[in-house]
């Protein structure tokens, strides 16, 4: 396998579309009721090339994808995001705002409160929050400022449950009893606004209804936008 690896070295374009390849070919394989999809197929197989071929990526190359996969989101969550605020109201986007919110502030919370660095902000609140895009948006803006990146990380284990489960609870109170929201619309709302489409599914075959849908289609648009943003927000907060 050397071979293969000094070659993938010398055309590492090769290395994308064999990663693509294996992916999607990967992808189609169902072990029962899971199936890992071409998405996971193929970070898998980037993983595995990347275990015997260092694979030189051109800093361009990495910020004009990247650049090009928030186009995709946003240029595909805009119209759904629209026509869903007209159909379901305000109360979705709403319970969005909320839940986001909560999310970026006790992740700043939880920043101070143990005293790491702007680099390690930026990780606990993309890997908490489950918005990977966070995670280039805060690189930008690291190196923007010149802080530290070193310590980048999906965030400690006990800082990640606070950053995950508080803003899933507020948003739960804030829905229930203040937005009054019928509760299989309420969890569709906040798997949306924690842009999790796989809860989202969960709920709708457990409550055996259509009404979670009518929740996480406004706040899963609204909740990528500010998620993305909070990224380059806590940066610029920690950074200072």
């Amino acid at each position: 396998m050397v071979w293969l690896g000094h070659f993938l070295q010398s055309h590492p374009e090769l290395a994308v579309f064999l990663s693509i390849g294996i992916g999607y070919w990967s992808g189609g394989f169902s072990f029962g009721a899971f199936k890992l999809g071409p998405v996971t197929g193929s970070l898998f197989a980037g993983i595995g090339i990347g275990q015997f071929a260092e694979i030189p990526v051109s800093p361009i190359a990495k910020s004009f994808l990247f650049l090009l996969f928030l186009f995709g989101i946003g240029y595909s969550v805009c119209p759904q995001f629209v026509a869903a605020l007209k159909r379901d109201g305000l109360k979705p986007v709403a319970l969005a705002v909320v839940t986001c919110v909560t999310g970026l502030v006790t992740a700043i919370m939880v920043v101070r409160f143990l005293g790491l660095d702007a680099g390690y902000a930026a990780g606990l609140v993309s890997g908490s929050l489950t918005e990977s895009p966070a995670m280039g948006t805060a690189t930008d803006a690291i190196n923007a400022l010149g802080v530290t990146a070193a310590e980048t990380g999906l965030g400690l284990f006990l800082g990640g449950i606070c950053v995950t489960t508080a803003p899933m609870i507020v948003g739960l109170c804030f829905g229930r009893y203040l937005l009054k929201m019928n509760p299989v619309l309420l969890l569709g709302g906040l798997a949306g606004s924690m842009t999790m489409t796989a809860a989202m599914a969960a709920v709708q075959v457990r409550s055996n209804s259509p009404v979670a849908v009518l929740g996480y289609t406004p706040a899963v648009p609204l909740a990528h936008i500010l998620l993305t943003t909070w990224g380059t927000v806590i940066v610029g907060v920690m950074g200072r």
